[in-house]
Parts: C-alpha cells; structure tokens; sequence
C-alpha cells in the first residue's frame, strides 16, 4: 500500500492535476450555493442548481456516468456492480457572514491553503473524493462494485435530498460521507431540541432574549427592566440606563452543542444576575439558571453516559417570551442505546414538576456501526498508514448525512493537524476564512484511495 500511496501522491502534485484541481475548486467556490426554497424544479434555489450541474458537469468530463434527481441530488458513477460503494457529499453551504479577509466566493490560494466558502465543508472533499477515483481510473483498477458519489444540495438545512434520494434510487451497500475529520467516526449521538414555558414573564421584564441557534450554547442574552434597583455591572454583565428602563446584557462563550465544555451561557449568567440583584425572581428565571449552569441534563433527570459515547449533552440556544410566558429551547444529544421517547417523556415530566411546559421540536436518531465490522476496519488501517497516529474509530455528538443513509459512516477529510493555522474563530466549518490545506487534500485523496482498494478486498474475498 506504501507504493500506491506514494503514487496517488505524485498523481496528485502532477502539474497538471494540480491545475485542474483548482480550476475544478474555483468554479464551484464561485457559486454562493446557499439551499433555500426554490420555485418549480430548482427545488433549493438556482445556485444549488448550477453547483449541481456544474459538478455533474466536471465529473462527466472526466468519464463519470452522471445522474440528477430532480435537483434534490446528483450522483457521478464509477463503474459497475452488483453492489454500490457510496460517497456522499454536500455541495450546499451556509451563509459566509462577515470579517472574512478574502472574497468568501472565491477561491484563494495562500500559503498552502485552499480558502474559501466550502473549501472545507464540504465541496473540497468532495472534489477530493472525486480526484482519488480519477487515479484509480487512470491507473486502470477495477473494483467488484460500482462507486457512486452522492451530491446532495440541502445537508445544512434538512437533508431533505438524500430522503429523496432513497426514494428513487437504492442506498448504496456501504458509504462514507466526507465532511467531518479523520479517522472514522462510527457513531453519533441522537439529536433533538425542546421548549420549555417557565410561567409568566415578570411583569417589570419589558423585553427579554437570548442567543441565535438552538444548537449553540448562547453567547449573549439581554433584557429591558423597569426597576428602582440600580445594580452594579460585574464580569459578563453591562449595564445601560435607558432613562425609565434599565438594558442588561450578559455576554457568555459560545459552543457548539455537541461541544460545550469550554462555554458559559449568556442564559445563566442573565437569569442569576436578575435573581441576586433582586431586579426579577422567579422559578422560572431560578430553574433556567440552574439548568444553564450545566451541559449534561441533571436538572431535567436526563443525564447518561456510555462508554461509547461518553455523556449526553444539554444546552439551552435560544431565550425569550411566547404569549406571556418565559421560554427556553434546549439542545439535546444523546446516546442511541436510550430511546429518544423516553428522554423526552422524563423532560417533561420534570418540567411538569414546576408547573411549567415542555414540548418537542423535533428528533433526529443517531446512529452506531461496530468498530470490527471489516469495511471499518478497511477505512481505519488506511487511515493509520496515511496519518500514522492509531487512528482508533470515535463517536460524536454533531450531526453529518451518515444518520440519513443506513450503513453510513463520516470519514474525513480534514486532518487535525492542519486545523486551526489561522487562529481561533477562524478557518474552519462555518467560520470566515474557511480553508483545507494543500497537504490535508493530498493526504485525503492518498486515504480514500487506500480505503477503496481494501473494500475491494472486502467485497472480493481476496
């Protein structure tokens, strides 16, 4: 194997890969791919639609078999079988917000990084993906199954595409999707959020708020009080008088749901400065404090933990008022092996308990394939020979389209030792200046073609 990755390296440094590796990029980086409701058969907006025809365009000029799904999806196949290995990719993005330091749609290359909007999630790995089986069709290898990339166009807001996928087309026996980090990741955790009523908002709160997203730890809450306290301001907490009306604003530590070790809520910070300054005290502002206070669902009676997955994860994202009453939407991830019913039956009845309301927003069932299954290990040990580390198979809390298609798995393609080269807030997934390096693209497309020739051997026998 050491040989063929020494080949897929030069492959991939050859002058003129290298060339139409970045015209490829460029030409869809360009294309502001955000999914929304579209009109009549561009069903997520016309940019997905022209990422998706340009990509299924580049694929078919290099002998790809191209196929689109009703602009829900696409897929570029590489030979033929009985059976399919898939590689599922998204090929829309989120919105590029400001503070970038280049144009977020275009691409730019800089010190070894490839920077720009999808560079890194998803439409780099993809391309990637693509260029690693363009070295198994140049070198002349067959496998005993077709490989079908799958470019879907709606996995930042619904994944909607690949449910219609499934139905027009049969998933493919095994797949991997290439929008996460190496090595593999055989399990995530279930996902589902709830909001909760916490009584009547106190009568002296004219305005109260809090966060962006639910699956985000909230990062700043703020309020309007008529009040004759006049507090001071401390670490978190400013203070402004507005004449009549006093504006509290706590600003906290954002983090991701699944990774909310390192934040502070704005929630509890806001709730236990009302509270102890004798502005505004409720049970509901208290239990909101509390629950804020902690990640791991012990106020609500949910707390598990697992060796697989280590502990379930609770955070409250968003905060303000519905028709009078306080409110509150949680974040939850949770371990598979506990049904989804009855973590949410146990929320509600704790909130019951209080006099308040809980009800669901919605649940998304997580997923667990066995570390000795032999596809596993044909991605791992051609994970190990790449990276070199031990590349064990881990578990994770954030979501990819490996929960939306049986006998899925996120592997790759970034590599941790290349994140972060532009500092904190920066590079990665969703943040400004998002990037993959030149080194993580050439590793990446070394591994996945290791992986396809061991599944080979999987689905052969030999």
């Amino acid at each position: 194997m050491k040989d063929i990755a020494k080949q897929v390296r030069e492959f991939m440094e050859r002058e003129d890969i290298k060339a139409q590796f970045e015209a490829d990029l460029a030409s869809i980086i360009s294309i502001p791919s955000v999914s929304e409701k579209g009109d009549g058969k561009y069903v997520f907006g016309e940019n997905c639609a022209r990422v998706l025809d340009t990509t299924l365009a580049i694929g078919e000029k290099y002998g790809f078999v191209p196929e689109n799904h009703d602009y829900y999806c696409g897929s570029l196949i590489y030979g033929e079988g009985e059976k399919e290995i898939g590689i599922v990719s998204h090929l829309d993005v989120v919105p590029c917000g400001g503070g970038w330091s280049v144009e977020p749609y275009a691409l730019t290359v800089k010190d070894g990084l490839y920077i720009g909007r999808g560079t890194e999630d998803d439409k780099g790995p993809m391309l990637i993906s693509m260029y690693a089986i363009r070295f198994l069709m140049e070198k002349g290898y067959s496998l005993p199954f077709a490989v079908r990339m799958i470019l879907g166009c709606d996995e930042e807001v619904g994944s909607t595409d690949l449910r219609h996928f499934a139905s027009v087309r049969e998933v493919p026996d095994f797949s991997f999707t290439p929008d996460s980090g190496f090595p593999v990741c055989i399990g995530e955790k279930g996902i589902f959020s709830f909001g909760i009523l916490l009584g009547k908002k106190p009568a002296n709160i004219l305005e109260i708020g809090g966060g962006t997203a639910s699956n985000s730890v909230a990062d700043s809450a703020y309020c309007v009080v008529k009040t004759d306290v006049t507090p001071n301001e401390k670490e978190g907490i400013t203070v402004e008088n507005m004449g009549d009306t006093l504006r509290i604003t706590a600003t906290g530590k954002g983090a991701h749901a699944s990774l909310p070790e390192n934040s502070l809520s704005a929630v509890k910070l806001l709730c236990e400065y009302l509270v102890e300054n004798g502005i505004a005290d409720t049970e509901g502002l208290r239990f909101l404090a509390k629950a804020c206070s902690e990640y791991k669902g012990k106020t609500f009676g949910i707390d598990k933990e697992d060796k697989d997955f280590g502990y379930l994860t609770c955070i409250c994202g968003l905060l303000g008022e519905k028709e009078g009453e306080l409110w509150a939407n949680f974040n939850v991830r949770y371990i598979p092996y506990v049904p989804y019913e009855e973590i949410i039956a146990t929320v509600k009845q704790t909130a019951a308990s209080y006099g308040f309301t809980a009800y669901s927003g919605g649940c998304s069932e997580g997923y667990i394939m066995s570390s000795d299954d032999p596809r596993i290990q044909a991605l791992t040990d051609s994970c190990r020979d790449i990276i070199e580390e031990d590349c064990a198979p881990y578990t994770m809390g954030d979501g990819t389209y490996a929960r939306y298609m049986k006998n899925t798995v996120a592997f790759g393609a970034t590599i941790s030792a290349y994140r972060g080269l532009l500092g904190e807030g920066k590079g990665g997934a969703h943040e400004r200046d998002e990037y993959i390096s030149r080194e993580e693209v050439i590793r990446a497309a070394q591994i996945f073609v290791l992986s396809l020739l061991r599944l080979k051997k999987v689905y052969s026998g030999n």
